[in-house]
């Protein structure tokens, strides 16, 4: 099993005012939402190298993994064959056991991981 580590936070959409982004991210998945009831389910993966692998290996990024909601669960979307299925599975379903937990704790908190500034 893969150990994450949460955070929640919330972010201000401007230019123009686009509302406040629920955020609940982990260390290989995150979960988007713009009115706390419906949320994007994003899973970290390595990015697909193709059939014959002729392409360099260029890091990981989020890819979206489906959308939830309390009521209906996770409605996935269609995944690539070349990503590792397993592991994506596994991240989204720890990530939607903690986004159970902490959907009473909303709206989250404005401060999070990405309002920290470096002093230069």
């Amino acid at each position: 099993m893969i150990q994450q580590s949460n955070n929640a936070f919330s972010l201000r959409r401007l230019n123009p005012f686009n509302g406040i982004l629920q955020v609940l991210l982990s260390d290989t998945a995150r979960a988007l939402s713009s009115n706390g009831t419906l949320w994007e389910i994003q899973v970290l993966s390595d990015k697909p190298q193709g059939l014959w692998a002729n392409m360099p290996y260029r890091g990981q990024q989020f890819y979206t993994f489906g959308r939830w909601t309390q009521a209906r669960g996770l409605q996935q979307v269609l995944i690539n064959p070349l990503f590792n299925v397993c592991d994506m599975i596994a991240s989204a379903e720890q990530l939607i056991e903690k986004l159970k937990q902490a959907i009473g704790e909303l709206p989250f908190s404005p401060d999070g991981p990405l309002r920290t500034v470096a002093a230069r």
